[in-house]
């Protein structure tokens, strides 16, 4: 990669952008700066005003000076966890969410009503049901369905994408039967009698039910391209797509790339494939890890542990509330460990969802046995989500092997008060999402949305990871969790692409990197710790342009 070097900038050849004024780098070396130059797509030089304006360059190609005023520049806000085709399938569906829902009648009329405008036999669609959120904790089985939509087919996602729930007709056309025998790491759930209730456990339960819904590549591609452009809005340039291939295999990989050639990628996507998949592709150039461009490439291969924990299926050391249930592991742990060393072996990445405290020890325990025994590689394995953790010895163990978390920590946020009253009980929520403790461990930590499972909102992040306020009584869930604003803005910028392996390019206002800037209307460090999220997005610019 050729870097332009700032101290060769002259009258022909100097920047064609430079911002003045308030500059937050994410840098190390100049933490705070006062300008910024950019010539073409990469950042030149970063310093002091005076140093900076006399490299502008006049004439009819001028330079831009861009004058901050009050507003503040940070590099681009880096996404490290979020689905972007299966959120692309159901970016238009019917809102089942307890936030434009409040009980699970106002849910059934909803989908009663997308049935009444249905055509006869047309698929009703609904996504972000959450029964842990509405009060009852209500399910939304087969029984329920039926009754309001007896003749049209059924499938409503729930919020965590791990569980789905279908009507009669939708099982009789995915040709699901009550004797079926269930798919490796999911469920056809039963009732008490032994028939289906119409839950289904995990995405290999899920997709025969998919299939059978129709949409068309060319509508998950617009809604793919709508996603990228909604994250722009809120201050994002890179995202990590974190289930590449379960949808549509291989094909996913090209269809980005396609977009990127028509201009219909406004962030830069870092692909993570599904490596349950991925080990039946063929090998190609273009599913190789690091295959890609700096625009779409490929980044790691992923892996899932075990379920969701307000799902009650995240694979625990203790049962769930008022139950016998402790979850499940997706994965058996000798398999698991096979291949973590294959993808270290192979130059993989590899990043494994666990949401329980037992999976997120399995998860541990079995990285820091393969790896110990492996020459190291810079590969920055991570765990997702990684929820609950049980014991700071785990913290401890991550960093021994480069492994790192990153965590949906709007788990607090929206599921916060629900898992301490309803599912884990008040004794085990303070292993939620431990961020201060990662840190504290020396792990570079990270937080992301699990789009479409949370929002994508940087901004919201950092204000939850520094107060941890929970959304609908406004509580302080373990505050000895909170951390500085300082180190939450280095989790949505330098450490995700630490993280995402891109920090030689990205990350940071940094001579020789990208121009991946988002400019706020406020310093989110000056600001009122409750109202981070609040702070306007004034603009977001991608390799040296304006995107938003």
């Amino acid at each position: 990669m050729n870097i332009p070097n700032p101290n060769t900038v002259t009258e022909n050849t100097g920047p064609s952008h430079i911002f003045i004024g308030r500059v937050i780098t994410m840098d190390d070396d100049t933490p705070v700066a006062e300008a910024v130059a950019v010539a073409g797509n990469k950042i030149v030089a970063v310093g002091k005003r005076e140093d900076i304006e006399p490299l502008a360059r006049t004439g009819t190609t001028g330079t831009q000076i861009i004058e901050l005023g009050e507003k503040v520049l940070y590099p681009g806000f880096i996404e490290p966890h979020m689905h972007l085709w299966v959120t692309a399938i159901n970016y238009e569906w019917t809102d089942c969410s307890a936030f434009a829902n409040k009980t699970i009648d106002e849910v059934k009329k909803r989908l009663a009503d997308a049935a009444a405008a249905a055509e006869p036999g047309a698929w009703v669609l609904g996504k972000l049901f959450d029964p842990s959120l509405l009060p009852g904790m209500p399910e939304l089985t087969l029984t329920e369905l039926d009754a309001i939509i007896p003749n049209n087919p059924v499938f409503v996602f729930n919020a965590s994408m791990h569980f789905a729930y279908v009507n009669s007709v939708a099982l009789s056309r995915a040709g699901i039967t009550a004797d079926m025998p269930n798919p490796a790491g999911g469920s056809f759930m039963h009732d008490e009698n032994g028939a289906l209730n119409g839950i289904l456990s995990e995405m290999s339960a899920i997709e025969p039910v998919l299939q059978q819904i129709g949409i068309s590549p060319e509508v998950v591609a617009q809604n793919a391209a709508r996603i990228t452009e909604d994250a722009t809005r809120v201050g994002v340039t890179t995202m990590r797509e974190a289930a590449t291939g379960a949808l549509f295999g291989a094909q996913e990989v090209s269809m980005l790339h396609h977009m990127k050639e028509q201009g219909k990628l406004k962030t830069r996507l870092s692909l993570a494939l599904v490596d349950e998949a991925a080990k039946t592709w063929p090998e190609t150039a273009e599913t190789a890890p690091g295959a890609g461009d700096e625009f779409v490439w490929i980044g790691a291969r992923k892996i899932v542990a075990d379920g969701s924990n307000q799902g009650m299926s995240g694979y625990q050391s203790q049962p769930y509330i008022g139950s016998d249930n402790r979850g499940k592991l997706d994965i058996d742990p000798n398999e698991l460990k096979r291949r973590i060393a294959w993808c270290h072996e192979n130059g993989w990445q590899v990043m494994i969802h666990a949401n329980g405290d037992a999976a997120v020890e399995t998860v541990t325990n079995a990285y820091h046995e393969v790896l110990s025994q492996l020459p190291p590689r810079e590969l920055r394995h991570r765990i997702e989500h990684c929820s609950l953790v049980n014991n700071d010895a785990l913290f401890a163990k991550m960093k021994a092997v480069n492994v790192s978390p990153s965590f949906l920590i709007n788990h607090v946020y929206y599921w916060g008060k629900t898992l301490r009253d309803n599912i884990l009980g008040p004794d085990r929520i303070h292993m939620l999402d431990r961020a201060n403790a990662a840190i504290e461990a020396g792990l570079k930590t990270t937080f992301h949305s699990d789009y479409n499972v949370s929002p994508i909102n940087p901004l919201h992040y950092v204000q939850v990871a520094v107060t941890r306020k929970m959304w609908d009584n406004g509580e302080v869930l373990a505050p000895d969790q909170c951390i500085s604003v300082g180190q939450a803005m280095r989790a949505i910028t330098i450490d995700a692409a630490w993280q995402l392996n891109i920090d030689e390019q990205f990350g940071s206002i940094t001579p020789g990197k990208f121009a991946d800037f988002v400019i706020l209307g406020e310093d989110p460090q000056e600001a009122n710790p409750d109202e981070i999220d609040k702070i306007k997005i004034a603009e977001t610019w991608l390799g040296g342009q304006p995107i938003q």
